[in-house]
C-alpha cells in the first residue's frame, strides 16, 4: 500500500500520455497566427526544435506535409533552444531561418527565449532530446509524445482527430509514442547530430525584452526524444507568465541511447 502510494506521488509531476497539457506560452510567433490556449474539440501539434539541430531539420519536410493532410490540426514548431546570443539575436536568428524556408515550412513558429515552455513540457515529460512533438487531443490531454520524423506521429494524429470527431466517450486513447533514435543517431551533449534521431538540446539564449503571454488550458502526453532547457529566466523589460498544470501519469515508456535529462 505505501509503495503504491509513493509510486504514484512521485509519477504525478510526470507528463505522459492522458495527463493535462501544459500551458502554451511563448514569446512570440514568428509565422502565422498566434495561437494563445488550446481549443476544445480541437487537435494541436506542439514541436520543438532548434535552428541549429539537423534532426530537426531533416523533420520540417514530414510536418510540412502533415499539416497539409490535417489542415483542421494546429501545429506549431517551438524555437525554445536557441544559442549563443540573447534573446533579440536568437528571435532574428529563428526568423531568418523561417523567412528563408519560405513555403517549405508550412505551418506555425513560435519563439520561446528563455525555455521555460520547453521546461514545463519536456522536462516534465522526461525528455533531453529535440526534435520532440506532442500532440494534444481535443480533450486538453496529451494524446502523444516522441520523435516527429517517423510514422508514429501521423498514426496519432489521426487517432486524435478520429476522437475528437466522436467525443472523448467509447474511444480509444491514441497511441503512446516511443520516439526512439532514427537511424542516423542523435547527437549528445548539444550537438547538431546526423539527419535521423535526435540532437541533444542546448541551452536557451539569454533573456531579451519579450513578454510571453500563456494559456490555461490542458492536456495530455508520453514520450521520448531528448532536449534540454537548462537556463530558466524571466525576461528583462516584460513579464512571462505561465499557468501551472497538474500532470496525472498513466504510463511511460523507455529511451534507448538517450543521455540524462538535464537537471
Amino acid at each position: 500500500m505505501l509503495l503504491t502510494t509513493l509510486c504514484t506521488l512521485a509519477l504525478a509531476d510526470v507528463l505522459v500520455a492522458g495527463s493535462p497539457a501544459p500551458a502554451l506560452s511563448v514569446d512570440t510567433f514568428v509565422k502565422g497566427d498566434a495561437v494563445k490556449s488550446f481549443e476544445a474539440g480541437k487537435v494541436y501539434v506542439v514541436e520543438f526544435w532548434a535552428t541549429w539541430c539537423g534532426p530537426c531539420i531533416a523533420s520540417i519536410p514530414h510536418l510540412t506535409e502533415m499539416q497539409k493532410s490535417h489542415p483542421d490540426v494546429t501545429l506549431i514548431s517551438v524555437a525554445g533552444f536557441e544559442r549563443g546570443g540573447d534573446a533579440a539575436s536568437n528571435e532574428k536568428k529563428v526568423r531568418d531561418f523561417v523567412a528563408k524556408k519560405g513555403d517549405a515550412m508550412g505551418y506555425r513558429v513560435a519563439f520561446d527565449g528563455d525555455a521555460s515552455m520547453a521546461k514545463e513540457w519536456m522536462m516534465a515529460a522526461k525528455r533531453n532530446g529535440i526534435p520532440c512533438a506532442f500532440v494534444v487531443g481535443g480533450d486538453g490531454k496529451v494524446a502523444w509524445i516522441g520523435n516527429p520524423q517517423g510514422s508514429s506521429i501521423e498514426d496519432a494524429v489521426k487517432a486524435a482527430v478520429a476522437k475528437a470527431g466522436k467525443g472523448s466517450e467509447g474511444t480509444a486513447d491514441a497511441p503512446i509514442g516511443e520516439g526512439g533514435q532514427g537511424a542516423a543517431g542523435g547527437a549528445t551533449g548539444g550537438g547538431a547530430g546526423g539527419s535521423g534521431g535526435s540532437a541533444g538540446a542546448g541551452g536557451s539564449g539569454g533573456s531579451g525584452g519579450t513578454s510571453k503571454s500563456s494559456s490555461s488550458s490542458s492536456s495530455s502526453s508520453s514520450g521520448s526524444s531528448r532536449s534540454s532547457g537548462s537556463s530558466s529566466s524571466s525576461t528583462s523589460g516584460g513579464t512571462k507568465s505561465s499557468s501551472s498544470t497538474s500532470k496525472s501519469s498513466s504510463s511511460s515508456s523507455s529511451q534507448t541511447g538517450s543521455p540524462q535529462a538535464p537537471r
